[in-house]
């Protein structure tokens, strides 16, 4: 049952449209006046054929780190008339958390490791607990600009690692100056950052954060904030929109 500790809060939601609405109904669950202003856009970096080409290789695993690089890998292969079931179901996947695990299994597939903090650094620990990855093949299809700790990790593991750019993410200017108009004029309490690419398409027309409050979905969207001058007020322990809830629930809510 809803606490409603959020009453009266006016909140915005910055991350894409479609993964807005779920966040939206949880805030507004606990009485928060909820705004949508999807700051991003994804779009493919890779054609449909080349994705599909690189999928098809035969991989021991397969990690994913957000549910954005699902959805463009099973995208490509349904351009290509086959299924990630078809394609996919002999490679464990590895997945940053529940959000990305559930767009996984959605497919037919399941998670063969995800970790208990869910960050990318800690993914490869999650599968070194299930096997050994020397010598493994290993694919990460991931977004453009994504930090190196994986690959990384992968190598140092002995992995061989293949980290195709499949999507980057397209600030949207039109929302975000729509944004910056209502934290101007005060009518906005709360902005929620699911990732630093929501933030950074923000901080291009806003360089500064007055009076307004700013939740992060996790420490590396909080660093990204802090970097463009946005104090951090609340940080998810948790970083899933459940997790974003519960902080600023915990930190700003009334009682």
């Amino acid at each position: 049952m809803s606490s409603r500790a959020l009453a009266g809060l006016r909140i915005a939601v910055t991350r894409t449209s479609d993964q807005a609405s779920a966040l939206v109904r949880q805030l507004e669950r606990e009485g928060a006046d909820v705004a949508a202003f999807p700051l991003i856009r994804i779009e493919p970096v890779l054609s449909a054929a080349e994705l599909a080409n690189r999928l098809r290789q035969g991989w021991d695993w397969v990690v994913f780190t957000s549910a954005n690089a699902v959805r463009m890998c099973a995208l490509a292969l349904e351009a290509q008339h086959a299924t990630p079931r078809d394609v996919l179901s002999q490679a464990r996947i590895a997945v940053v958390g529940p959000a990305t695990a559930a767009a996984v299994r959605a497919l037919g597939l399941e998670v063969a490791a995800m970790p208990d903090r869910f960050v990318g650094d800690e993914v490869v620990a999650a599968m070194q607990a299930t096997s050994d990855l020397a010598r493994r093949q290993v694919l990460w299809p991931r977004a453009e600009g994504a930090r190196d700790v994986i690959e990384n990790a992968l190598r140092a593991a002995g992995a061989a690692i293949d980290a195709p750019v499949v999507y980057r993410s397209v600030p949207d200017g039109g929302n975000a100056r729509r944004l910056a108009r209502k934290i101007l004029q005060h009518d906005i309490d709360v902005v929620t950052f699911t990732s630093p690419s929501c933030v950074r398409s923000l901080a291009d027309v806003l360089p500064e954060m007055r009076g307004v409050k700013v939740a992060a979905i996790g420490p590396v969207t909080a660093e990204a904030a802090r970097a463009a001058g946005y104090p951090v007020d609340v940080v998810a322990a948790e970083h899933t929109a459940d997790g974003i809830v519960r902080a600023v629930v915990q930190v700003l809510g009334a009682g």
